[in-house]
């Protein structure tokens, strides 16, 4: 019977407009009054049933057009139909047509991020209506660190925290579902680590790698391990897979001093005191000494004095400040000491006055170098460095050869 009416209410409009074009044509064209009463009555009968079957299609409701609201909490929640095509956001109007019966209906997805997605099924019975999505209940585990300074590192190199952080599980994660830690911090073994969903919370202690803490006076000498500059004055040291360390303390005005720390130390805290390099307060550097040591210095002969005045001079001034000559060349102007050691606490250091002539037309000329050399105590001649400092008990040695048998300074 239903497809009968479904057919049917298709051929309605038809059948009313046939009856109203019959009726016009009778007005126009009959040929005579028989066929014309005929024609009316042809007419007459379509419209009634054209107007029947109309009645009836507003009689049984499953004949009608309807379209049917339907709204969603959270607003930004997706609609989706069933072959997975988004019917809207929020909301969306869903259209039934005339054939369809009041239990046809569609069914709609809803989902929205942080809320449980819900299935219904919407039917062409319905005015209008609501849906309101359940919020998610997240699972979260805590986790704790010792030490406190400890990072916790995500598997892609994000932080997590520092000493502690807090975990986040979907509510649609199995008990299973982990995260992959790294927890580091300095002077302790690093540690990769699982979180399950279902461990609740967590703690983790690292383990401590072995330690001692170097301690250098005076406070603002450089620590160096093994060569590699690490800090001033204070430092803990990890020896990891070493027996043993190689430690350089440097300062100003103390002398540098090299220790093998060993792993097998029974101390937690060892310090070092550097002793005073007695050279270096009994030097001079800056702007004297980058004239004066290790420097060739010319001496132009002031006019009036003969090569014998000269050789005079200079002779006097050096044995003033060195005892023993290694060369000397009057007729050249040849003179060279042997090395002057002066010995301090924790090094020494030994000077060599060189005074050689420098020829030029038409002018008698010189030139003298005191060249210095340090060694630390103990180290034999292998440990004879150049000194880049000028002695303070050899500063007056080339001011006076200037002035005696030079222009002056």
């Amino acid at each position: 019977m239903y497809q009968l009416f479904t057919k049917t209410a298709a051929r309605v409009n038809a059948c009313s407009a046939m009856g109203r074009e019959a009726i016009q044509k009778s007005r126009v064209s009959p040929k005579n009054d028989r066929s014309r009463g005929n024609f009316l009555m042809t007419a007459a009968l379509l419209l009634v049933l054209g107007a029947a079957m109309q009645s009836c299609c507003m009689l049984m409701p499953n004949f009608n057009t309807k379209d049917v609201s339907v709204s969603v909490t959270p607003s930004n929640a997706d609609i989706l139909f069933q072959s997975g095509n988004k019917a809207g956001t929020g909301s969306c109007r869903l259209h039934f047509g005339c054939g369809d019966k009041q239990t046809a209906y569609y069914q709609l997805t809803l989902q929205a991020a942080g809320y449980r997605t819900k299935v219904v099924k919407v039917y062409k019975s319905n005015s209008s209506i609501s849906y309101t999505l359940d919020k998610k209940v997240d699972t979260y585990v805590n986790v704790s660190v010792t030490p406190s300074s400890a990072g916790i590192y995500y598997r892609n190199g994000n932080k997590a925290g520092t000493g502690s952080c807090q975990l986040t599980f979907d509510e649609d994660e199995k008990p299973n579902t982990y995260y992959e830690l790294t927890l580091d911090a300095p002077n302790y073994y690093s540690q990769t680590v699982k979180v399950l969903k279902s461990d609740g919370s967590k703690s983790f202690t690292l383990a401590r790698k072995p330690i001692k803490t170097v301690v250098v006076i005076p406070a603002e000498a450089e620590i160096s391990v093994n060569n590699e500059p690490v800090g001033k004055g204070r430092y803990d040291i990890s020896f990891e897979n070493k027996d043993r360390v190689l430690l350089t303390f440097k300062a100003v005005g103390y002398e540098t001093a090299s220790y093998y720390l060993l792993k097998s130390n029974t101390e937690q805290t060892v310090t070092y005191e550097l002793d005073k390099d007695e050279a270096y307060e009994n030097s001079l550097g800056g702007a004297t000494a980058a004239q004066y040591a290790n420097k060739w210095v010319p001496i132009t002969v002031r006019k009036g004095l003969s090569q014998d005045e000269v050789w005079l001079r200079m002779m006097s001034i050096v044995r003033e400040h060195f005892e023993q000559i290694e060369k000397t060349d009057k007729s050249s102007g040849w003179i060279k000491t042997f090395p002057a050691l002066t010995p301090y606490k924790a090094s020494d250091v030994r000077t060599t006055l060189e005074i050689a002539p420098s020829y030029s037309t038409g002018e008698m000329q010189y030139k003298v170098r005191l060249y210095f050399e340090k060694r630390k105590k103990g180290s034999g001649n292998e440990g004879w460095e150049k000194y880049d400092r000028l002695m303070k008990m050899y500063r007056d040695v080339i001011p006076n050869m200037l002035n005696s048998v030079g222009g002056g300074m």
